[in-house]
């Protein structure tokens, strides 16, 4: 999720193009861009500087390109990437329900959201809820 649409838009663009390659047409399903309301509780905001410095990391290291790093963690030849072993602490401690991050696509302008869906829970009043106000799209979690 992100915080505006463009910065949705620019982070799901980003993971079909290559910036070092040719321009090209591909092939994918439809995109939906709608807006989601709710309330989620537990969040690691990784756009605090005093959480990132906590975590001996860097608005660098997160907003990176991350695909070589990636192809060599696949291929045996490296470690898993940082954000990925961040994103897979904060899921694994379940006490963040999601991550807040400044967007690597939209550097300086949009925020995004990693939520972990299983985390939201009605004891604690969290959910996200399209926002739809023809009620044509009722979608809730939890």
């Amino acid at each position: 999720m992100a915080t505006d649409p463009i910065t949705a838009l620019i982070e799901v663009a980003g993971v079909f193009v290559n910036p070092h390659g040719p321009t090209t047409t591909f092939r994918t399903p439809p995109w939906a861009v709608f807006a989601v309301e709710g309330v989620v509780k537990r969040v690691l905001d990784l756009t605090d500087a005093h959480i990132v410095a906590e975590l001996d990391t860097s608005v660098a290291e997160l907003s990176g390109d991350w695909r070589f790093s990636q192809q060599r963690y696949l291929d045996g030849e490296g470690p898993i990437p940082p954000t990925q072993l961040l994103g897979k602490a904060a899921y694994e401690s379940d006490r963040a329900q999601g991550i807040r991050y400044f967007s690597a696509k939209n550097l300086g302008h949009g925020l995004g959201f990693a939520i972990f869906p299983d985390r939201l829970t009605t004891v604690e009043a969290s959910y996200l809820e399209v926002f739809d106000p023809h009620g044509f799209i009722k979608q809730r979690l939890p």
